[in-house]
């Protein structure tokens, strides 16, 4: 009687294990399709040919191609940057700086926000108070200066130079009653840097209006 070979006893051992949908595969084993392969090391595959090392379709749709154990990042493979650049590289170079405020006391709004700095209108109005102002207030690191422009109503505007200084608490500028402002502004931390333009009017009432409009570009 001739004893099966040695090869011939692992395939039906193979096969018996396969049928019985235990896990085998192993460090070192095959690789079994519809079963579950485990290894205590990095699985590679190289193709030396042309094409993809590796294609997985599926048959349906719906069905995703791959599925991953966790939401760690897959080094060259993931979404969080486009052609080498991350998402802070494509936000918006532009904003708009916008704010309208009545009140008969002192209020303070949000008025619009661009790299690291945000923007508000204070809008003040003391109920025994025949006068008031409006505010508009940088926060955020760094620097900024530029030019401004007041005017009462129909007259002519006076133009002022202001230097570049820290921004520190907070860097501000107003117009008075029945005034408005034109200004500009550049804002500069670090490799970032910003103009802002805007129009703030104030108009005397019961409640009092402070009106702020314009823009804040990122620049380089």
């Amino acid at each position: 009687m001739r004893l099966p070979k040695h090869t011939t006893v692992v395939a039906y051992l193979a096969l018996f294990v396969a049928m019985s949908g235990t896990a085998y595969a192993v460090t070192g084993g095959n690789f079994v399709l519809g079963h579950d392969n485990r290894a205590d090391r990095t699985t590679s595959l190289t193709n030396s040919g042309s094409g993809a090392a590796l294609r997985l379709a599926t048959g349906r749709t719906s069905t995703p191609p791959l599925a991953v154990s966790n939401s760690a990042k897959i080094a060259k493979l993931n979404a969080d940057e486009l052609d080498g650049l991350s998402s802070g590289a494509f936000q918006s170079k532009v904003t708009r700086v916008f704010a309208n405020v009545s009140t008969t006391s002192i209020r303070t709004v949000a008025a619009g926000k661009i790299g690291p700095w945000s923007f508000s209108l204070k809008c003040k109005k003391l109920p025994n108070d025949s006068g008031g102002f409006a505010t508009f207030k940088i926060i955020g690191p760094g620097t900024a200066g530029g030019t401004n422009t007041r005017s009462n109503q129909a007259q002519a505007g006076n133009t002022f130079v202001n230097p570049i200084v820290p921004i520190g608490a907070g860097y501000v500028t107003t117009a008075d009653t029945n005034q408005q402002e034109s200004a500009t502004f550049f804002l500069h931390s670090g490799s970032a840097s910003a103009e802002v333009e805007f129009l703030q009017t104030v108009i005397d009432g019961s409640p009092q209006n402070c009106n702020l409009i314009g823009a804040a570009t990122l620049i380089g």
